[in-house]
């Protein structure tokens, strides 16, 4: 049995920069896989790592006197701005496996519907670092320029919880033997629809600098899609109708 997205609606027109965390409680719930498109008001997201440093509870009040409110999110990578012309899509399902096992997987998944929809308007969008780029890593979406150096127009994260404490739970029970278990996943992705990049990665780099860490960003790494033509109505209009027609990439699915 394959079960379809169901598109929530956000909260509010701009957002908590973690709203999406609702979509694993109501997937715990019924295992119903979850979609939402969605925009955060103006803020700067970390990890949980971002905590330990020394300096983080007076670099996250100077930000927020500032109007920089700092988050701190469940999944992994690094700073992030939240700020008007970005589109955050969240996606979420369970699945039956261990998550090293399976986190390529839902990575491939959740770019392949953003280039679905993005090719839909000439774009041709790759999987791959962006060395300079806030929040780096494998599964960025980037676009190649004719001298061939890339330039992102998305960050990718991820983030597993454990699905013991979900009703469906002890129908669909740990198979003997097998150290695998029940997990839901929560995959999310900042597209850079039309934002103002330069201030977004001047205010990463300040917190960095704030936290006396060495890591400092380039704007000249990351683009907005509103720079090669796109529409940005038509494109979420299409990123709808490719979710409403997929499925996610679980192998197993819940006995409800």
């Amino acid at each position: 049995m394959s079960l379809h997205y169901s598109l929530v609606a956000p909260p509010a027109p701009l957002s908590s920069p973690l709203a999406d965390e609702t979509l694993i409680q109501a997937c715990l719930f019924d295992a119903q896989p979850q979609a939402m498109l969605w925009s955060s008001f103006q803020s700067l997201v970390v990890p949980r790592s971002y905590v330990r440093f020394t300096a983080f509870q007076h670099a996250s009040q100077t930000m927020k006197a500032e109007g920089w409110p700092v988050y701190v999110r469940q999944s992994g990578g690094g700073v992030v701005p939240q700020l008007p012309g970005i589109l955050n899509l969240s996606l979420c399902w369970a699945d039956y496996g261990r998550p090293l096992d399976l986190s390529n997987l839902a990575y491939e998944h959740l770019c392949s519907v953003i280039q679905r929809s993005l090719h839909r308007q000439g774009v041709a969008a790759e999987t791959t670092a962006v060395e300079g780029s806030f929040c780096d890593g494998r599964y960025n979406l980037a676009v190649k320029s004719t001298d061939g150096t890339y330039a992102k127009i998305a960050g990718t994260a991820q983030h597993w919880v454990n699905a013991r404490s979900a009703p469906w739970y002890q129908n669909s029970a740990r198979r003997a033997g097998d150290p695998t278990d029940w997990h839901i996943v929560l995959a999310h992705a900042l597209l850079f629809i039309e934002s103002d990049l330069v201030m977004g990665t001047e205010q990463a780099n300040k917190l960095e600098l704030l936290l006396g860490s060495q890591k400092r960003y380039d704007d000249a790494k990351v683009l907005s899609l509103s720079d090669l033509g796109l529409n940005a109505y038509q494109f979420e209009q299409d990123l709808n109708h490719i979710l409403l027609t997929s499925f996610p990439p679980a192998g197993h699915h819940p006995v409800l």
